[in-house]
Order: structure tokens, then C-alpha cells, then sequence
């Protein structure tokens, strides 16, 4: 059975605030709607306006029949196409409003699967995030922002196990930043990682890494354990989850 997590409750991914799916439904519906409004006349345009705000029971707007039948039969072919298509569109954005009120537990996991993806997948913009240096100095609001969205580039970057620990933390961070919905996040080097890396980076062997954390949930929250694996002649990382701590 699905649990339900009201959206409004919820941080949304950095993907989903960019993305708008309504937008192209409603820009359609504003014209269709705007175009039909020149062809009706005033009982028309109060029948019409009954059936947007009527609910079908499939879900969508209801379709002129019966009673309703008889306050659009002058219009033409063409206007009658029009109105169907008015009321699909509307159809259309129930649904989507829909589901877009309620995500469920797996489709909250699957969500920052993907958006740590694509987190540990992006180069930031700050040029030295070595410790102690600032970033992006004089701009602290701008380091900790969308534009700083990333990790540290990854090739020549770790050459022993203190540059593996560093990366770590410089992945934690990115994350707290960009990833609301994880709390309690620790971010280390996994067990079967080498203690010791010798002299140049390990291009041959990649790195990996374990991202640890509390995903927010309703009512209780759920432990997410993440394993990443980082490439750094390819400067890529990829992911898997994983279902209990190591």
C-alpha cells in the first residue's frame, strides 16, 4: 500500500523546482479557452463554465451531454472540436495536480536517487575548495546557492587517504547544501576502500564511497545508505542504494 507524502511538506528536489510539467498544458488551455469564448454566447459561456468546474467521475472535466447537450448544439464542427478539446486539457491538469499533491515513499527515495545523481555528477564553480580556504570568498550566499550547484572536480584531486577524507567532506557539504531532505547525512570512505591510496590517484582502482542519512518522511522518517563509486579518470560517480548499514 502506498504512503502518501503530502508535497507541501516536503523540500522539492532542485529538478522539480526548475521544471514546471503544468506549464505547457496551461499555456494550451489559456488560448483554447480564449478561442472558444469568441464562439458562444452568454448561456453558452455559463454552461461551459458548469462543466469545468464539475467533476467527472473518471477524473477530468464533465463532457457536454444530456442536459447540457442542448446549450451547445449551434456551434459548428470546428467550435465543437474546440470545446472537447478545452475540456481534455482541463482533464489534463486535474491529473497532473494530482499527482503532484502526493508522492509516495518510493517515489521520494527514487527523487533524491536521482537528484544525488546528478549532484555528485556536476563540477561546482568554486575553483579551490581546498579546508581552510574560502570559497568563492567575499560571496558566501552565492557558495551556498544553485549557482555552486556540484562537487569539487574529481581528477588529481586525491592522492592518498587524507585527500579520500577531504572529498568526503567536501561531498557532505554539497549535499547538505542541495539535498534538503536528508538529515543526520554523513558522507566516508566505504569499508572496502584501500587505508592507504601511495603517491597518484587511484585512475586504475575507483574510490568508494558511502552516503549515510535520515530521508524525511511521514509519519517517521527512513534510512537511506547509499553507495557511490567514483571514477576519477572519468570524473564520474555512480550510485546504488543499498538496503542495510554496512
Amino acid at each position: 500500500m502506498l504512503s502518501p507524502f503530502p508535497r507541501e511538506r516536503l523540500q522539492p528536489s532542485l529538478f522539480d523546482r526548475l521544471e514546471d510539467g503544468l506549464a505547457p498544458v496551461l499555456a494550451q488551455l489559456d488560448r483554447d479557452l480564449r478561442a472558444l469564448d469568441r464562439a458562444l454566447d452568454g448561456a453558452q459561456r455559463a454552461a461551459l463554465a458548469r462543466l469545468l468546474e464539475a467533476e467527472h467521475p473518471g477524473g477530468g472535466a464533465a463532457r457536454p451531454g444530456g442536459a447540457e447537450a442542448g446549450g451547445f448544439d449551434t456551434l459548428g464542427p470546428e467550435d465543437r472540436a474546440l470545446l472537447d478539446r478545452v475540456l481534455k486539457a482541463e482533464g489534463a491538469r486535474r491529473l497532473q495536480m494530482r499527482r503532484g499533491a502526493a508522492l509516495s515513499a518510493a517515489g521520494l527515495r527514487d527523487a533524491v536517487l536521482r537528484d544525488l545523481r546528478n549532484l555528485l555528477n556536476t563540477t561546482a564553480a568554486e575553483a579551490r575548495p581546498e579546508e581552510g580556504e574560502p570559497t568563492l570568498p567575499g560571496l558566501p550566499c552565492v557558495a551556498a546557492s544553485v549557482l555552486n550547484y556540484g562537487i569539487p572536480a574529481l581528477a588529481g584531486r586525491v592522492h592518498d587517504a587524507e585527500g579520500l577524507l577531504a572529498l568526503a567532506r567536501h561531498i557532505e557539504r554539497a549535499i547538505r547544501r542541495h539535498e534538503p531532505r536528508l538529515r543526520n547525512l554523513r558522507v566516508r570512505p566505504a569499508s572496502e576502500t584501500p587505508a592507504s591510496l601511495g603517491a597518484a590517484a587511484p585512475a586504475a582502482c575507483p574510490v568508494a564511497l558511502t552516503i549515510e542519512g535520515e530521508l524525511w518522511g511521514y509519519p517517521v522518517p527512513e534510512h537511506l545508505l547509499v553507495r557511490t563509486v567514483l571514477d576519477f579518470d572519468a570524473g564520474r560517480a555512480e550510485l546504488t542504494g543499498l538496503d542495510a548499514p554496512s
